[in-house]
């Protein structure tokens, strides 16, 4: 009897753990599925998110306007906080094993954890020196403002971007950087031949120093010289791409792109960008290796050929851009005889081009699967004779670009020197956000037009000081450092737009930090066999890790409280900019109303943005003169070196009556600005004017210090003229000149003076 319970107990054990194994199987297989399916989540919409971040960056004028970044500075910030956030927290451990990965190798290692770090909290540290000189004065809050949600906003695209997985990093980031290649070539390329008509995209000018076209391609970003570096840079990516495809199909995209973007980059006429994009191409000729040197040089041949053939072909469009200046641009798409004929040449130059890429790949297999190689002369013969073909096919119109005509760089060495000098009164951490912009015309002592220092690193420096650039150099090392590591001709790309910036804008624009991120990041992340074949087997990872976890649960505490700081930090950011662009679309609401409506939109607009100077100036026209006086005082807390706000103000008095405050804020506005004709004119007369009126209303002594106040305006104008005839630097890009109705105005003072009694007061 008890041998036959122990027989059926014995059954019954069986029997349960064979049911339990199937569950277990179940339960198993159920949960693979769920992982499957939430790493293609995690794979494919912060990916995607991307590629729409990237393109509409660059559609809305490349996010130069901060008004036009605000809303997607919020939607980035939002995204970043629901799909980055979690990720985080995981970031420190090392060979960690990543859900749903389709391998059971580690996917983040000790480096790239903390270049991950790293990318979040730099641009952090940048927003927080903006920060700090909101705390200790800024010469423009809102332009400091601007700069700390751009930055916070540029640590949520980085978390955005790391939160794909690391194993597929590289493919998905790829993508979105292909469609937004196609997006900027296609769209600028329409605009040229021109199949839509946006404003800007095409810079007319009849100045041989500025294009000998006469006519520049500049696309969605409306500057000619950042198109030029943006696609200049997207054109080493697909040669990178041509350099390293192992098949036919893999050629396809890459040249179709590679062409446009080249013809892109020539009718761009951009000088520094050509010269940086030939720097940039020569090192890549060294860091490609013997295996993909002959391949670059080849399809670098090929790839110039095909530009020059395109510009031969779209040259003549400039002409129709030059006779069509002045006039009405139709909205849509637009299609006529000659932009069908550009079209389809444009198609069939593409397709040509895309077949011989893939001739010269075909033809590699076949001599690799023949056990044959080509002899490296031939390769070299071949490479040379289409750059020699590519030469003699370009316009001359476009290669007398590159003879003379300094005037240019000329003009940049007047930038430079003095935002240098600028930069030695606040070395460390600068003056805050739009520096340049709010003491640049104070310390001209020539009459250019500068609206940018035409560099981005003197930019940094004036905005945020020493300690801001090392921190921007520092997150761009550490950008740099993984493509070192796992692609050194991954470099190229990343340094064109690197070393462009020197010597132009482009940091101004929102969307070159969000390429610069995402393609250093794409281009820094190993490929999957790199990661399988470093990889430590799961389950040697496993036994090994055990230490491990212990040190990691020790540091989740303080892991937390950082990832906790950080969104609250994005979050603040993010109302921030919820705010800013509420007062945007107040503005809005504003230039579409009149009268009551239009000044009520107006003060909700600077209710959620006191800051913004332009909406006091327009709001001040619309106000009684008292109220006026009040609304303009208080800007200057706001922007202390605003020329608009204290010229206002002054004419604001002078409307008064009050002629001591009149020529005080007159005269400041005039140092703040010296080399506005208009306005030293209006210096004068208004002040002869206000003299008149002294006169007539019997106030002679007040009369008298008017007239003298407006004597010495116009003596600072005068000196100021003759100081520019006597320059032997003669530049003078705003036609200061002294003025008819500023001389009248003198000869009415002295007029007025002689006519007042010499000495004692009016009786009234």
């Amino acid at each position: 009897m008890a041998k036959e319970q122990q027989q059926y107990r014995m059954f019954t054990e069986s029997a349960g753990s064979a049911v339990s194994a199937e569950v277990r199987e179940r339960v198993s297989l159920t949960a693979g599925i769920i992982e499957r399916r939430a790493s293609l989540l995690q794979e494919i919409v912060p990916a995607v998110l991307a590629a729409i971040v990237l393109t509409t960056a660059a559609w809305r004028s490349g996010m130069y306007f901060d008004t036009a970044y605000y809303r997607w500075e919020l939607a980035v910030i939002v995204a970043s906080l629901l799909l980055g956030l979690p990720r985080l927290c995981r970031w420190p451990a090392a060979n960690i094993i990543i859900p749903g990965s389709r391998s059971d190798c580690p996917a983040v290692g000790p480096a790239e954890s903390r270049i991950s770090w790293l990318l979040v909290l730099l641009p952090l540290t940048t927003a927080g020196i903006y920060g700090i000189s909101l705390a200790m004065g800024t010469v423009s809050v809102l332009g400091s403002i601007n700069g700390l949600v751009r930055w916070c906003s540029l640590t949520a695209f980085a978390m955005l971007l790391l939160a794909v997985n690391p194993g597929f990093r590289q493919r998905w980031l790829l993508a979105a950087l292909q469609v937004t290649a196609a997006w900027i070539a296609g769209g600028s390329l329409a605009g040229w031949i021109g199949l839509t008509q946006a404003p800007g995209s095409v810079l007319l000018s009849d100045n041989g120093d500025i294009s000998a076209l006469g006519a520049r391609l500049a696309g969605f970003f409306e500057y000619p010289n950042m198109l030029g570096a943006v696609a200049g840079s997207l054109l080493l990516l697909q040669l990178l791409l041509l350099a390293v495809a192992g098949s036919r199909r893999e050629t396809v995209l890459p040249g179709l792109l590679a062409c446009w973007l080249a013809i892109v980059l020539l009718l761009t006429e951009s000088r520094g960008a050509w010269l940086v994009v030939l720097i940039c191409w020569m090192a890549g000729l060294v860091w490609a290796g013997k295996g993909r040197r002959l391949q670059w040089m080849l399809y670098t041949g090929w790839t110039a050929l095909g530009a020059a053939a395109g510009a031969w072909l779209l040259v003549p469009a400039a002409g129709r851009h030059m006779e069509k200046s002045g006039g009405t641009t139709p909205d849509g798409l637009v299609i006529t005889g000659d932009i069908a004929a550009d079209l389809l040449m444009l198609l069939c130059l593409t397709a040509a081009f895309c077949g011989g890429c893939s001739l010269i790949v075909s033809q590699s297999d076949r001599q690799r699967s023949r056990g044959r190689r080509l002899p490296a002369w031939v390769k070299l013969l071949v490479s040379c004779s289409l750059g020699a073909g590519a030469w003699l096919l370009l316009p001359e119109s476009l290669t007398g670009r590159l003879e003379g005509h300094n005037a240019t760089a000329s003009a940049r060495g007047m930038l430079y020197r003095d935002g240098w000098e600028l930069i030695q009164g606040a070395p460390w951490l600068g003056y805050g956000g739009d520096a340049w912009q709010a003491l640049f015309q104070a310390h001209q002592d020539m009459p250019y037009v500068g609206a940018e220092v035409h560099s981005g690193y003197i930019s940094l420096l004036l905005g945020i000081g020493t300690a801001g650039l090392l921190v921007v150099a520092a997150y761009i090392v550490t950008l740099l450092l993984p493509v070192w590591r796992h692609n050194r001709l991954g470099l190229t790309p990343l340094l064109v737009l690197i070393i462009h910036a020197a010597v132009d804008f482009d940091m101004s624009y929102g969307f070159y930090w969000l390429l610069l991120l995402t393609m250093g990041i794409c281009l820094g992340a190993a490929p999957v066999a790199m990661q399988a074949a470093h990889a430590v087997p799961a389950a040697f990872a496993r036994r090994r890790d055990s230490s491990a976890e212990a040190g990691r649960q020790r540091a989740r505490p303080a892991l937390s409280v950082a990832a906790l700081c950080i969104a609250a930090t994005l979050a603040a950011a993010a109302v921030t900019a919820w705010r800013l662009d509420t007062a945007r679309a107040a503005r809005d609401a504003a230039a579409a109303a009149e009268g009551a409506a239009r000044a009520d939109a107006l003060r909700a607009a600077l209710a959620a943005n006191p800051a913004w100077t332009r909406i006091r100036l327009e709001l001040a026209p619309l106000a009684p003169a008292g109220e006026r006086a009040a609304l303009l005082a208080g800007g200057l807390r706001y922007e202390p070196q605003s020329a608009p706000l204290l010229w206002e103000l002054g004419r604001t008095h002078a409307e008064l009556g009050e002629a001591a405050q009149a020529a005080a804020y007159m005269r400041l506005a005039l140092q703040r600005d010296r080399f506005d004709k208009a306005k030293q004119t209006e210096a004068v007369a208004l002040l002869t004017g206000l003299a008149d009126r002294q006169q007539a209303a019997g106030q002679w002594d007040s009369a008298r210090r008017t007239a003298e106040a407006a004597l010495r305006s116009y003596a600072g104008y005068e000196a100021l003229v003759r100081q520019l005839r006597e320059s032997r630097v003669r530049v003078n890009d705003r036609d200061f000149e002294m003025t008819e109705e500023a001389a009248e105005a003198a000869r009415r003072c002295r007029q007025l003076l002689q006519q007042l009694p010499a000495g004692g007061t009016s009786g009234l």
